[in-house]
């Protein structure tokens, strides 16, 4: 035992000590710990809270930016089309005589009315079109929903449901909503027009659109309004404006029946030459007609054929117009036989053929007017309208005789073609127009007549003095009839004509030759022109109507293909065997590259809108290229949606189109089909992942536009 004292007795050893020292805490290090412990789950905790607090409000947010974005996509451009605004709560789209498939329930916020031009088979057919927007109990969720129906001139209703924002307020705790009575005023507001806003002048009782606002309330869910998610207000204005009045005889502003939504559309003008000159090779042009007509096939394009000779007239129809709508099959197959039965015969008369294109037969514009004309003839006009016509009337506002251009009808009329250039330039700055001159006329010249400086004829007759002598009457001169009693002289118009005075031409005509005189004055009241005579080539002639110069824009054909079609407005062609491929590349400018998308039910336009994407393209060695990703639709309304691609220097690709269609829908696949000038194209099909429905593989080049058919059952 060791001794107090000692220098070894307080030593413990050392990994004793240690030992010791781990097994425990200092107060003051258990403290710290504690504390920082705190401040850690005091951080993580109030995360946790802001986070769960503005989850509501995130997603409130995110609910209303796409309301805003649904609601925004439709009714600004309603708003800009509305003749006419319905907010009372009853108010229906489609009176009492709807499909069953129209939403009618619930109550009108706000109906959209007006009207357009749909094309029928000789004139525009009127059309009606009502939008509204009704505040609709769906379950337990009260949505907007969009209607809007139509009808084209005595047919049945048609109508489309869109649900275009969910979950909106329901009704407040004192409001009993009763459908069709109560106006949902605490979702949407219409504000009115102020006193002073200008009345339609069409319609001048009718609401004013001009002013018209329209204030939506959106609910996101967030537990505060406006940056939190929850109420927000979202405020759109009509962008409209206030008609006028059109007068009959006008060009300007004339609306067309088909707004084309692509390049590829609308409604195109064929002027066809069958006049005697043609002779044999009226089946080149029969041929290249129809291979204009096949290009257009399956296409949004309505098209009208005049053809002419010493008059004119309307391809396939006796009345004034027919548009062939080369989305029907039956359309085309009709135009194409009539086509067939042209002949050469008769003179040149450009005028009325363009009278025929433009004018009604009293004279006034008509309702439907083609977008572009293609104009083809082999030489110059020798008649005008008149010489013949196929009207009863002259335009409103016909240009005045110039009489001292016109020949006899045998060679180039320099007056036949004024008055035709009269018509083009009463459309010019609406109308796109190409010319087409095909053959050798084009390589001679004419005399280009212009009207020089005006002049008037002065006219004179010639006279005698005469003075008695006893019981006869002797010539005096002037001073000597002077000195004369009154009852003894006297004046004579015979012979001899010593002097001359003034004298209308009337009495001018009706005197003998030798008693009358005329003298050229060049000053006014002008009777009459100099004509100056400058020999011009027949192609400038012919580039002067279509373009208003003496150049225009000329095709340029490399190796047989017309490289600039697109910007191309005059084909001058030496030989018969370009016809065909320069009238297909003027459509090929307009829908090559594209794919125009059907949805049929048996031989007719599904009514129900289906929706088809781009959604993959590869190139000829089957490398994949971007795809757009757009997005076409097809109603009745619109009974087609094209795609359009960039394609350059002869390349080819192929495009996957899916049809975009929901589970629920009743009707089912019954396959694909494609073609392209009139003849069939070779697809591919594949099961579009998820459902079972099949997308369409076709190939497509910039000389072609494709048509696309899906057939469905129902």
């Amino acid at each position: 035992m060791s001794e107090i004292g000692s220098p070894h007795a307080a030593q413990a050893p050392t990994s004793e000590v240690r030992t010791t020292r781990d097994a425990g805490l200092t107060l003051v290090e258990l403290i710290v710990t504690v504390m920082l412990l705190g401040l850690v789950v005091s951080s993580l905790t109030a995360a946790v809270i802001v986070m769960v607090r503005e989850q509501d409000n995130s997603a409130g947010r995110l609910n209303v930016a796409r309301s805003e974005t649904s609601v925004a996509t439709w009714l600004p451009g309603d708003l800009a089309s509305a003749e006419t605004v319905d907010v009372s709560a009853g108010a229906s789209p489609c009176g009492t005589s709807c499909p069953a498939s129209a939403v009618t329930g619930g109550s009108n916020a706000i109906m959209l009315s007006w009207t357009s031009l749909e094309a029928g088979r000789t004139d525009a057919v009127v059309s009606q079109i009502n939008v509204s927007y009704r505040y609709v109990q769906q379950g337990d969720s009260y949505d907007l929903v969009r209607v809007q129906c139509l009808r084209v001139g005595g047919a049945p209703w048609t109508c489309e449901n869109l649900v275009v924002i969910r979950d909106m307020l329901p009704p407040p705790g004192d409001v009993t909503f009763v459908p069709g009575s109560t106006s949902p005023s605490w979702v949407l507001q219409v504000s009115q027009p102020p006193a002073d806003d200008p009345a339609d002048p069409l319609d001048p009782l009718a609401p004013s659109k001009v002013a018209r606002q329209v204030v939506i309330t959106l609910d996101g869910g967030g537990d505060t309004d406006g940056a939190g998610g929850g109420l927000n207000t979202l405020t759109l204005t009509s962008g409209g404006s206030t008609r006028s009045v059109i007068d009959a005889s006008s060009t300007s502003g004339t609306p067309t029946f088909n707004q084309a939504r692509t390049r590829c559309g609308g409604n195109y003008g064929l002027v066809l030459d069958d006049s005697g000159s043609i002779g044999g090779a009226m089946s080149t042009v029969i041929d290249g007609a129809i291979a204009f007509v096949e290009a257009f096939a399956g296409t949004p394009v309505k098209l009208q054929v005049v053809r002419f000779d010493s008059a004119a007239s309307v391809v396939g129809e006796s009345p004034r117009s027919r548009y062939y709508d080369m989305l029907v099959e039956r359309d085309v197959d009709d135009l194409r036989r009539e086509l067939k039965k042209l002949k050469a015969n008769g003179a040149t008369n450009w005028e009325d053929a363009l009278h025929r294109m433009f004018y009604t037969e009293t004279g006034t514009v008509q309702q439907v007017l083609p977008d572009t004309v293609l104009f083809f003839t082999d030489g110059e006009p020798t008649w005008s309208r008149l010489d013949d016509t196929s009207s009863r009337s002259a335009p409103t506002s016909t240009p005045p005789r110039q009489v001292e251009l016109a020949t006899s009808g045998s060679s180039y009329d320099q007056e036949a073609f004024n008055r035709a250039k009269y018509i083009v330039d009463q459309f010019r700055g609406t109308v796109d127009f190409i010319g087409v001159g095909v053959g050798p006329a084009f390589g001679n010249s004419n005399n280009w007549l212009d009207y020089g400086r005006g002049w008037h004829y002065d006219y004179e007759r010639g006279f005698h003095y005469e003075r008695r002598s006893g019981s006869s009457w002797n010539v005096v001169d002037q001073a000597t009839y002077d000195a004369t009693a009154a009852a003894s002289r006297r004046i004579r118009y015979s012979a001899p004509y010593q002097y001359w005075e003034p004298t209308t031409k009337a009495v001018y005509d009706s005197t003998a030759s030798a008693g009358r005189r005329r003298t050229t004055s060049y000053s006014e009241p002008y009777e009459s022109y100099d004509i100056v005579t400058t020999r011009t080539r027949n192609s400038v002639i012919l580039t002067r109507l279509i373009t208003g110069n003496d150049f225009g824009e000329p095709a340029v054909s490399v190796n047989g293909e017309f490289v600039n079609a697109d910007t191309a407005n005059m084909y001058l062609l030496p030989d018969w065997d370009q016809f065909a491929a320069a009238l297909e590349s003027v459509a090929l400018a307009e829908c090559g590259g594209t794919i125009t998308i059907q949805t049929r039910l048996g031989g007719a336009a599904v009514p129900d809108p289906f929706e088809y994407q781009h959604t993959a393209t590869t190139d000829r060695s089957g490398l994949p290229l971007q795809a757009s990703k757009d997005i076409v639709r097809t109603t009745r309304t619109y009974p087609s949606g094209t795609f359009d691609f960039a394609l350059e220097g002869g390349e080819w690709i192929t495009v996957e189109i899916q049809p975009l269609v929901p589970a629920s829908t009743l009707y089912s696949d019954a396959g694909w089909s494609c073609a392209a000038g009139g003849k069939a194209k070779a697809i591919e099909t594949f099961a579009v992942e998820g459902g079972p429905w099949s997308g369409v593989r076709v190939q497509v080049r910039p000389n072609e536009a494709v048509s696309c058919v899906m057939q469905v059952n129902r």
